[in-house]
């Protein structure tokens, strides 16, 4: 009667299925316990993060075969990037008894990335055997990607210096723009002073001339 209550619970309300095993196993009392659904659900749980982990290993390859025929270096790090989230997810579900079945499995999880790859991008001349290997295909990967981290924070300190290279002489084009100003000033203020001389000549040199023309006149008109 137990047994027959478990199952009906089990299919009708699973939750309340989870608690009353749960507290089965606590009191250990082997009469309440749903042997034959807690054991598929245990291995459930175990298919679970075994499809899980294969499916990110087949996104894995697939995004390493982009890298490496796709031919599009410009996005290559938004798919390195893709690889170390993917890496990371598997790096918390993976367990070493799964090796063996991957091991198996491996070359059709190839053949699926390639069938994923080409989705988005023409047939290349893909090796018949998968070129990435379980055990280190995820160092590697973390290795691209390092790499990849390190120029991008040499290019950012590039930019940087360039940067401040730039303000250093805009700065200086600044200086040199201000210098030609006072220079310009400074040759305009020359320029109306020898004006305001020229100008003074002259009116001298037209006073004099306006006198000693009145002079001469006033000498021939005594003769």
């Amino acid at each position: 009667m137990s047994e027959s209550k478990n199952i009906n619970t089990y299919e009708r309300d699973f939750y309340q299925w989870t608690v009353e095993q749960t507290q089965a196993l606590r009191e250990q009392n082997l009469e309440k316990l749903d042997w034959e659904n807690i054991i598929e659900e245990i291995e459930a749980l175990g298919r679970s993060d075994y499809h899980a982990v294969v499916s990110l290993l087949t996104r894995i390859i697939q995004h390493r075969l982009k890298i490496d025929y796709a031919d599009q270096p410009q996005i290559n790090r938004h798919w390195q990037a893709e690889i170390k989230a993917f890496s990371n997810t598997v790096r918390r579900r993976y367990s070493t008894s799964m090796k063996p079945k991957l091991e198996l499995e491996w070359q059709s999880i190839y053949s699926d990335a390639i069938d994923l790859y080409l989705i988005d991008y023409p047939p290349s001349d893909f090796p018949e055997v998968c070129p990435y290997y379980l055990n280190r295909d995820i160092n590697k990967t973390l290795e691209i990607l390092q790499k990849d981290v390190t120029e991008i924070k040499i290019e950012l300190t590039e930019a940087k210096g360039e940067k401040e290279t730039l303000k250093i002489e805009i700065n200086a084009l600044k200086e040199d723009v201000k210098n030609i100003k006072i220079s310009q000033q400074s040759q305009t203020s020359t320029l109306v002073w020898v004006l305001i001389w020229t100008l003074i000549g002259i009116l001298i040199t037209v006073i004099v001339s306006f006198l000693a023309a009145g002079a001469k006149f006033i000498i021939s008109g005594s003769l």
